[in-house]
Order: C-alpha cells, then sequence, then structure tokens
C-alpha cells in the first residue's frame, strides 16, 4: 500500500484499499500499520480525485486521531503522520494537539502551526495564531520533559538556521525563552537553551547574561528540591561549556563574570554536584584587561581555594599571563 501511495497513478486504489482495511479491522497492529501508507497519501493528497476523497481522508485521519491516539504505539504513528499535514484549520490543530500533546513528537507541529501556518495557505478565511502561542507556552511550562526538550530544540535551531533570512527572529523568540528561563529547571530541557545562550550571547548580551542568571538560581531550587541528590550529578548538561560563555562575558563586564564564577562555586560546593570545565572557567579571567585582573584576582584565588578544599584533586589554575 505504501508503495502504491508514492505513486500517482495508483495513489487513489491505495487510500481505497487502506480505508476499507481499517473500516473491517479492529485489531491495533493492523491500524497501526495502516497509517504507514496514510502517511504517503497524506503528502500527496492533492492528487487524490475526484477532490472529494481528500474530504474522506481527513475525515478517516480524524476518526483514527479520536479513536485510537490513547494507545501509545499507535500515538507515535499519529504523531508522525500529521506533522505532514500543513493547511488545517485553527480548530482541527488544536484537537490534533489535545490528542497527541503528550507526545514529544508533536512540538514540531506546535511549532509550525505556532510561527509558520499564517500565510502559507491559499483559505478563505485567515489563520489566527494567538491559541498556538498560548499552547506552546503552556507546553513549555506544564509539558513533560520530553516534549520540553524538543520545544527548546526547534527554538534553538530555528536561531540556528542560517538559511532563514529573518532578522527580527530572535526578538520574535525572546517570550518564550523566557518562558523558559521562568520555569521549573530540568536538565535535558534546558540543554538547548544554555546552548542558545552560548550561541547568542555575544549579540544580545544584556537579554542573554539575565537568562544565565536566572537559571542559576532556578538550578538550585532544583537541586534543593531532590531527595536525595543522586552521586555524580551533572545538574548542568556536561556538554556545554560554562567557560565558552564567559569567553563572551569578560568582554563586555568584569563584574558580570565574578557574579558568574562565584555562581558556580556556589554550585560546585553542593554534595554530589559535578561541573564540566571548571579550570577553563577560572582562566578565562587572562582575557581580561591587565587593571581588571588585578582588581578581581584576589577574589577569584579565594574562589577556588574554596573549590580545592572540596575537592583537593582540582589541576591548579595557571594564574599566570603574558602582560
Amino acid at each position: 500500500m505504501q508503495k502504491l501511495a508514492s505513486n500517482s497513478k495508483f495513489i487513489n486504489n491505495s487510500f481505497d484499499k487502506t480505508n476499507a482495511f481499517i473500516e473491517k479491522e479492529n485489531n491495533l497492529y493492523v491500524i497501526q500499520q495502516c497509517l504507514v501508507p496514510l502517511v504517503e497519501i497524506l503528502v500527496r493528497k492533492n492528487l487524490l480525485k475526484p477532490k472529494k476523497k481528500q474530504k474522506e481522508l481527513h475525515n478517516l485521519l480524524f476518526t483514527i486521531l479520536q479513536e485510537y491516539s490513547k494507545y501509545p504505539s499507535i500515538q507515535s504513528r499519529l504523531t508522525h503522520l500529521f506533522k505532514n499535514y500543513r493547511d488545517l484549520n485553527e480548530d482541527d490543530a488544536e484537537k490534533v494537539i489535545a490528542c497527541l500533546g503528550n507526545n514529544a513528537d508533536i512540538a514540531h507541529f506546535i511549532i509550525y502551526y505556532t510561527f509558520y501556518r499564517v500565510g502559507r495557505v491559499k483559505e478563505k478565511e485567515s489563520f489566527n495564531a494567538d491559541r498556538f502561542t498560548k499552547i506552546l507556552k503552556d507546553k513549555i511550562k506544564n509539558g513533560n520533559d520530553g516534549l520540553r526538550r524538543q520545544i527548546a530544540w526547534n527554538l534553538w535551531r530555528i536561531l540556528d538556521d542560517d538559511l532563514d533570512d529573518n532578522k527580527d527572529k530572535f526578538d520574535k523568540l525572546k517570550e518564550f525563552i523566557d518562558e523558559y528561563v521562568s520555569s521549573t529547571y530540568s536538565k535535558e530541557p534546558f540543554y538547548f537553551i544554555l546552548k542558545l545562550i552560548e550561541d547568542h550571547i555575544d549579540d544580545h548580551y544584556t537579554i542573554c547574561k539575565n537568562w544565565l542568571f536566572t537559571i542559576f538560581n532556578g538550578v538550585f531550587e532544583f537541586y534543593k528540591s531532590l531527595d536525595e541528590p543522586k552521586e555524580s550529578n551533572y545538574v548542568i548538561p556536561f556538554e556545554i561549556r560554562l567557560s565558552n560563555i564567559l569567553e563572551v562575558v569578560v568582554k563586555h563586564s568584569s563584574n558580570d563574570y565574578i557574579q558568574i564564577v562565584s555562581n558556580i562555586c556556589e554550585l560546585a560546593q553542593l554534595e554530589n554536584v559535578v561541573l564540566y570545565d571548571i579550570k577553563r572557567v577560572f582562566e578565562v579571567y587572562k582575557l581580561l584587561p591587565p587593571e581588571k585582573r588585578e582588581e578581581i584576582l584576589p577574589e577569584l584565588e579565594l574562589l577556588w581555594d574554596s573549590l580545592v578544599q572540596k575537592n583537593a584533586r582540582l589541576i591548579e589554575v595557571d594564574w599566570k599571563t603574558d602582560t
């Protein structure tokens, strides 16, 4: 059926046979397998003739959605299928999210209908994305970690996409990053938020710096909420190089640099917390002007000594500079 669906000559036949299977079967495995050709048919739905078959396809998909989305294996397939449905109206798109909203892979669908659906389809009624803006913010705040991580990845990817010539995209996405930063901290979803800060702090210093300070506060609250801290807990994902962020911070403010280092040290003092590249965090101070280095070095040395007292195995910081 899938191969028939990929051929314009046989797409009608593929749809009719798939539809017939679904009508006479209530076996969940058969329903799940029928979704495979339906993905191909949906992508090429404009080839269905006469045009009323396109409406039949629409009705069939929403019948399956309502009746079978509660089953996890079918829900996963449905999520993949509906990612290809690009011209739904507001009500139908919201129904999809209501049925599939706990699946991490629905993130792409929500992102599309929030940012890209408007103006993409010629239609009698205009599409208003306001309700999807609210849905997206709610999922950022209250979604499960898998969904929040996928949404964060999508936001980071939008800003990382060099092909996107929209110069205002950072400003448009800022309100959603604000939602993340003010929400409950969780390591997996926040990986891409920290990565986003690392990528854009030089161009949007004040905003990204404030996000970083707020995240540190969230990390402390997260750690306090743990019933029993896990051994060797990377509270901040070890892939994130805090030193990379600080290399930008020192170009803007020595006060911000020392404050962030202080936060990092406070975090590193917590039981079983492991932070990556901690030595490099301190050695970044070499990038400061000589007078600033001299001013903050005593405080940095005190902070480093406090870490060594906790972990004597730390490699000594090289405080020497060329100038």
